[in-house]
């Protein structure tokens, strides 16, 4: 006999890089929320001050897809590599720790999906198909744009997910 209950959506569990800026908790909840509404739940570096890169590169192995929302933030530059400025600039700049995240999610060749804030340039963090840009003034009046490129993501990842568990399936088989 047939069920009458559609089958649910299979779970997807992704890396979500962010900030953990007090002023980008409410973007961060945007995307979280939108994310969580098409079946995402979330593995995240705890925020710390030492970076363990095979820590870091474990959690991805264990996650379907990589998600960033990068988010700008002002910056004082008194120097451009050893060169100093005779006036320091300020600029709008984003976490470094978020772009080794993102440079590791690369090496994994899993799916990504990047968000980042307008005013940065979205080129560094990967292609057009993967990178999309927003503004945290206008979240909500975009929110179907978001939605639909995350429901999007959502089945980029199920058929990786699908295409990659006929390969990791045990076989119990020995031999060549």
């Amino acid at each position: 006999m047939q069920s009458l209950i559609p089958a649910q959506p299979s779970a997807i569990q992704a890396y979500f890089s962010h900030s953990y800026r007090a002023d980008d908790r409410n973007v961060n909840l945007f995307f979280w929320r939108l994310f969580s509404e098409h079946g995402f739940f979330f593995t995240v570096d705890p925020k710390s001050g030492r970076t363990f890169v095979p820590h870091l590169e474990r959690m991805l192995r264990h996650s379907d897809c990589f998600i960033a929302v990068i988010t700008r933030r002002l910056e004082l530059v008194r120097s451009i590599g050893s060169v100093p400025l005779v006036q320091p600039q300020v600029i709008w700049n984003y976490s470094p720790y978020i772009q080794l995240e993102n440079r590791l999610a690369c090496r994994s060749s899993k799916p990504r999906l990047i968000f980042v804030e307008s005013g940065l340039d979205a080129n560094l963090f990967g292609s057009p198909e993967e990178v999309h840009i927003f503004d945290r003034d206008i979240l909500d009046k975009r929110e179907a744009l978001y939605s639909s490129w995350v429901a999007e993501f959502a089945e980029t990842v199920r058929d990786y997910k699908r295409y990659t568990d006929r390969f990791l399936q045990p076989t119990r088989k020995a031999g060549i």
